[in-house]
């Protein structure tokens, strides 16, 4: 995440482009993680949920195609703030819709006449 900027009542979302792969391309070359795996994405990964939330940002988008390892240092990288919302003393307690992948596959199955 790079910047949020106030502009004319507008928020504007400003990302550096991250040259690597997404953990789903590494699923779908792979095949799923193992747990040794799985342990390190999370040791790379929580540090930098860490640092977003003190800064008062939630993702809510968090997924593999969401999470890039980055080509320069192989570091990982959380990408695509385009859902994040801050934390308020407000909203901190409040629940909501879910957001992200599995809504839109509910809104599809029901729509489509599935059932579970």
């Amino acid at each position: 995440m790079a910047y949020f900027i106030p502009e004319d009542q507008r928020q504007y979302l400003v990302q550096k482009y991250i040259e690597g792969e997404n953990r789903q391309q590494e699923l779908n070359s792979l095949g799923v993680f193992n747990e040794a795996k799985i342990r390190a994405l999370l040791a790379d990964l929580l540090p930098v949920l860490g640092f977003i939330h003190q800064r008062g940002v939630i993702h809510r988008d968090i997924k593999p195609e969401n999470i890039i390892r980055r080509k320069q240092d192989n570091k990982l990288v959380l990408v695509d703030f385009g859902a994040a919302k801050a934390i308020t003393p407000a909203n901190r307690s409040v629940t909501g819709t879910v957001i992200g992948s599995a809504a839109a596959i509910l809104n599809l199955r029901y729509s489509k006449g599935f059932r579970f």
